[in-house]
Parts: structure tokens; sequence; C-alpha cells
């Protein structure tokens, strides 16, 4: 094969997966989506997922920025990451 050749191969390949990638899946004994809902917006912004929805519905509305340590408040909550395909959903029971 030739150098050209061995280039688009290894191209092609970082292209598809690029485009399929990968996504941090939070995973959970109890999870559900309403679960991960209320437990990211609790950890990321400090309020219920109901609040944070009525938020992002007003246009005029500042979001606040999240937290740093909201991962570390997933943990503690009994969240814990997992690497899976980007088609998954964003979270997950064991």
């Amino acid at each position: 094969m030739h150098r050209p050749a061995v280039s688009r191969v290894v191209l092609s390949a970082l292209l598809v997966a690029a485009l399929v990638g990968c996504r941090t899946v939070w995973v959970h004994a109890g999870a559900t989506e309403q679960k991960y809902r209320d437990d990211t917006a609790r950890c990321k912004y400090g309020m219920t997922a109901a609040e944070r929805d009525r938020l992002m519905a007003d246009p005029t509305a500042q979001v606040p920025p999240h937290r740093r340590d909201w991962q570390e408040c997933m943990q503690l909550l009994g969240w814990t990451r997992e690497t899976e395909p980007r088609a998954h959903a964003p979270w997950d029971t064991p």
C-alpha cells in the first residue's frame, strides 16, 4: 500500500470515530431519566429540575453558571461515570 493510501484510511477511520464518538454516561442503581434530571439540576445549578426548566423556557432569563464541583456532587449522590457510544442515553443503570 502506498503511503497516501494509508493516510486516507487512517483519516477515514478517525472521521468515523469522531462522528460516532463516545460520551460520559452517569450510572446509578436507581437511575431513571427523572432522577438524572433532578440530580444534575441539583448538582450543577443548586436548583430543582422544574426550576431549571422554567429558567430555560424564559428567553430573557440569565442562566446561572454551573458549579465547578458538580461531578463530585453527583458521585456523592451515588452516581458513577462510564464511557459509552454517543447514541447512548446520558444516564443508565449498572
